[in-house]
């Protein structure tokens, strides 16, 4: 009897043991089961519920091609169809600094192409919605600075008696981006004076994206030696003669001269008018040596020195070559002018 009483008191226990853990499987599938439930309730639901679609009345984009995605903020519905609308294009985006606008009839146009429910779609907008290109603005006095400090190691000239001005170019210059490059280019063989065009090319993200002409007008002073006085061909010029004025060297002949100088002692190859600029090619310096003239010939090698009485046959001037007749022998010779009484005979 007493073995027959334990072993039932075992079995109840193993019984109740069984039973408590049924209990708890129970449980945790019913839970397991709820929550699949709400979530695919909650699923449908969202899946069921309107899309809002929210726009600004004013927004700004920075690239070339627009979707709802780059202009509104999208919420509420099921996560694939809100990125589908996402990718929904409304073509090509404004140019950089200009403005397009969209009204909400077009906004549910594109949605009807896309094949988007219509009735699933809460759009709240303006009546009208501006996008608005990002772009930077360059004005024309930020251009004119950085053509002004390419100019400027580059010219060569003495800043007190030279001036710069522009022409030509936008009054504003507007670029997609804030980054960008500026290439200037100047002209072949520039002198660097006067009227110049200039070509200045705007890169953005190593892309060229403007280029625009712009003119510098330099002007650079300098002293010029005119006549005031008429002077007659081959007439010796004087001090009274003449007189310096300033002028802008891009008005100049290339071969005009500046200083009084290069001119006082010499005479005029024609007849010059009064204010005429004196150019080298109308000047001469006078003969030092004339036809007939008795001269010293001086012959010279090493530490040999000869010398004997001659008379020149033509004029010439300091440094040129002229006949010479000696003398002494009746040889015509050439030798060249030292000075106005001596020609020296070259080995």
């Amino acid at each position: 009897m007493t073995d027959i009483k334990q072993t039932m008191k075992s079995g109840t226990t193993c019984h109740g043991v069984n039973q408590n853990r049924m209990i708890s499987l129970c449980s945790a599938g019913f839970l397991v089961v709820s929550l699949v439930f709400v979530s695919a309730v909650l699923s449908a639901d969202r899946e069921h519920s309107p899309i809002t679609i929210a726009l600004d009345s004013s927004i700004e984009i920075d690239s070339p091609k627009m979707t709802f995605g780059d202009i509104a903020e999208i919420s509420g519905g099921a996560p694939d169809e809100i990125q589908r609308i996402r990718k929904i294009s409304l073509g090509n985006s404004p140019m950089p600094g200009k403005s397009r606008f969209l009204d909400e009839r077009y906004l549910r146009l594109r949605l009807k192409q896309s094949n988007v429910d219509e009735d699933n779609i809460l759009l709240v907008a303006a009546n009208s919605v501006e996008v608005v290109r990002k772009h930077v603005e360059i004005t024309k006095s930020q251009i004119e600075e950085m053509v002004m400090a390419f100019l400027n190691p580059r010219l060569p000239w003495n800043r007190d008696r030279m001036s710069i001005s522009f022409s030509g170019g936008p009054d504003l210059l507007v670029l997609s981006d804030s980054d960008y490059s500026c290439q200037i280019s100047l002209p072949d063989r520039t002198r660097l004076m006067g009227s110049i065009l200039m070509q200045v090319q705007f890169f953005v993200a190593g892309q060229l994206e403007k280029k625009i002409w712009v003119t510098a007008r330099i002007t650079v002073k300098t002293d010029v030696v005119v006549i005031q006085k008429p002077l007659h061909r081959k007439q010796l010029i004087q001090e009274e003669h003449i007189d310096i004025i300033e002028m802008d060297m891009a008005e100049l002949p290339s071969n005009h001269i500046s200083s009084p100088e290069e001119v006082i002692g010499k005479r005029a190859l024609r007849t010059i008018n009064p204010k005429e600029i004196l150019r080298t090619d109308m000047i001469e310096l006078p003969p030092l040596i004339k036809r007939n003239d008795m001269v010293t010939i001086v012959a010279e090698s090493g530490s040999l020195r000869i010398t004997a009485k001659g008379e020149a046959k033509e004029n010439g001037r300091r440094g040129e070559r002229v006949k010479v007749v000696n003398l002494d022998s009746s040889k015509e010779i050439f030798a060249r002018i030292l000075d106005s009484k001596t020609v020296r005979v070259e080995f």
